[in-house]
């Protein structure tokens, strides 16, 4: 991935001496330097203690599907926009039809214990901004932020997460299953946090995807080993996938599975 600065549109490079084959790389040396005041280290450059970002770099180039599971409750986000692709129901050649998101095909995200009808399987869909889109595979829709405004209004959460305390407040709505990317409320960010697990950024608000479903991992709420046993997407333990300002109890935290 190439990571871009929003103002300026610039990449973030590696102005450190040297590439690989002149025998710099540090995998094998970290933490010589002692620190990151050192003549090696030269502004803006990278330093050598950052974690690379393998798993994600993976992700990215996948050309399969994958699954988004919750980490806390082992649910997967799943697609409740109604049919499959055999249906004729697939968008992919029909974006922008339906004029916005608050139409009734356009359904809300959900938090499923199985991948029933294949609906818990998505595509992650690299844009020209350097985000990402998070394509259902059997509707073709795009996981959508439906909370209100975009980032040029205000309502950017990144320097105040957490003030609104919790994912039961007015702001917080929920993900949505839209046709199209309308004011770019279908980008993502993709975070990944050092034990392998990542967080789903909308780019236009900063909330992150969150699993509202009841409990955490403790609580014995992860569904890892009885996968399929509420027999649909309709039971009542069925939340909505929700955009929250901050990750409270890690329940915004999430596992890519590539299928």
């Amino acid at each position: 991935v190439l990571i871009e600065a929003v103002e300026t549109g610039r990449y973030l490079f590696d102005s450190a001496s040297g590439v690989a084959s002149q025998g710099v790389h540090v995998g094998d040396k970290r933490g010589e330097e002692g620190g990151w005041v050192s003549e090696e280290i030269n502004p803006e450059a990278s330093v050598d203690a950052v974690r690379h970002n393998s798993v994600l770099s993976k992700i990215m180039g996948h050309k399969g599907s994958i699954l988004i599971e919750s980490v806390e409750t082992g649910r997967y986000l799943f697609d409740s926009a109604h049919g499959v692709t055999s249906e004729g129901v697939h968008v992919g050649e029909t974006r922008g039809q339906e004029g916005g998101w608050t139409n009734d095909r356009a359904k809300t995200a959900l938090m499923a214990d199985a991948n029933y009808n294949h609906k818990a399987l998505w595509k992650i869909v690299e844009h020209e901004s350097g985000n990402v889109l998070i394509e259902a595979v059997e509707t073709g829709r795009y996981l959508f932020d439906s909370s209100f405004g975009v980032a040029s209004q205000g309502v950017h959460v990144g320097d105040k997460r957490g003030e609104e305390g919790g994912w039961i407040h007015e702001n917080v709505q929920p993900a949505i299953m839209a046709d199209a990317n309308y004011y770019d409320k279908a980008l993502w960010k993709i975070v990944e946090h050092e034990d392998g697990t990542f967080l789903i950024e909308a780019v236009e608000t900063g909330r992150y995807l969150f699993d509202s479903s009841h409990g955490i991992a403790s609580e014995g709420v992860h569904v890892g080993e009885k996968r399929g046993q509420e027999c649909g997407w309709t039971h009542e333990t069925v939340k909505p996938a929700v955009m929250a300002d901050a990750n409270y109890y890690n329940k915004a935290l999430w596992k890519l599975v590539m299928q």
